[in-house]
């Protein structure tokens, strides 16, 4: 567990604190972590131990279809082995189509995609970073601030007691609605505006093929239906507002009609969701407090490209040194987002 305070001569305690152990958080600890004191925080256990949040039991479930495209696969691959067997789930690869529900337009997405469990996936990241990475799970992120020298982070670890460190460096990986973002800058907070809804349901039929579907009866953005394990996923990124259950129901029962046999529903989760967009919702941060994948606004809709890509190239960039870190950080985060627009 960390230890509050500074080193000898007024220093931080650690070099960077990253907040959220995710895809974005776990790949820069992972590349980071022998040549800098890292502190990695996250509310989840990885199954590593006891969560304040959830006790002994499972962590939540993320909401989160859960397939690599090509982007993610490419982005994994320059660091080293593509996930193992142990990881993905039936099928390990899916064909995409895309369904107008309103025009009744279907075609194919000729790419293949990675067909992963996420909770094992994430668990997996984990598996990676280095030992020398002192990890903090099952704690809850209550403040941070700046201080001299860089930022003070208070949390409360697993069995509910405070702590708190210290860091030259703060790095958001915290997701949409990042506590980060909205401390350190609350004139940049863009909340999401969207909100993800998933079930799982029994699979009547199994399938080979993930969907993508455009509904505007349900929402301005995609909706989704991914085969995984035996059961289908469906999710929906829809605005918030007060009739979003009905909505998402609304489209379950349209997919039932449009030929789609959903069994039982088995599971529920949601989440908050970003939707990228220029202007205030992307935003990388100040160049000492830095922010990777959807804490900066950054969502790939087709996998977890920008969030293994901005974590791997935030670690690339603070290699080169702490000198103009922020517009080269800025700049490589440019040239991926174009570069994932002209794959696909």
């Amino acid at each position: 567990m960390p230890r509050p305070g500074r080193r000898a001569g007024g220093r931080p305690g650690y070099d960077i604190v990253i907040v959220g152990a995710g895809p974005a958080g776990a790949t820069l600890a992972r590349l980071l972590g022998r040549r800098r004191r890292v502190l990695l925080l996250d509310r989840r256990t990885f199954g590593l131990g006891r969560s304040q949040t959830s006790g002994t039991r499972p962590d939540p479930i993320k909401c989160c279809g859960g397939l690599l495209g090509p982007e993610a696969l490419e982005v994994l691959r320059s660091l080293g082995p593509l996930p193992p067997v142990q990881v993905l789930a039936a099928p390990r690869t899916c064909g995409m189509r895309i369904l107008d529900l309103d025009a009744g337009i279907e075609r194919a997405d000729r790419r293949r995609y990675l067909n992963v469990d996420r909770d094992r996936f994430d668990r997996w990241l984990v598996s990676l970073v280095p030992e020398g990475v002192e990890k903090a799970f099952g704690c809850v992120v209550r403040d941070c601030r700046r201080v001299r020298g860089g930022f003070e982070v208070s949390f409360t670890d697993g069995v509910g007691r405070g702590r708190s460190a210290q860091a030259g460096m703060l790095v958001g990986a915290d997701g949409p609605g990042s506590l980060v973002r909205r401390c350190l800058f609350p004139r940049r907070p863009a909340e999401p505006p969207y909100a993800a809804v998933q079930d799982w349901f029994d699979a009547a039929t199994p399938s080979a093929c993930a969907w993508v579907f455009f509904d505007r009866r349900t929402t301005d953005y995609l909706c989704w239906a991914i085969p995984k394990d035996g059961v289908w996923v469906v999710g929906a990124a829809l605005r918030r507002g007060p009739d979003l259950r009905r909505r998402f129901e609304g489209f379950t029962r349209r997919l039932c009609r449009a030929g789609f046999r959903l069994g039982r529903p088995v599971r529920r989760c949601g989440a908050l969701y970003s939707r990228a967009a220029p202007g205030r919702e992307v935003f990388l941060g100040d160049g000492r407090a830095l922010l990777v994948g959807e804490a900066a606004g950054l969502i790939n809709p087709e996998g977890l490209a920008f969030a293994l890509g901005t974590g791997a190239l935030l670690a690339d960039c603070l290699r080169r040194g702490l000198e103009g870190l922020g517009p080269r950080y800025a700049a490589a985060v440019r040239r991926l987002a174009v570069g994932t627009a002209a794959s696909r």
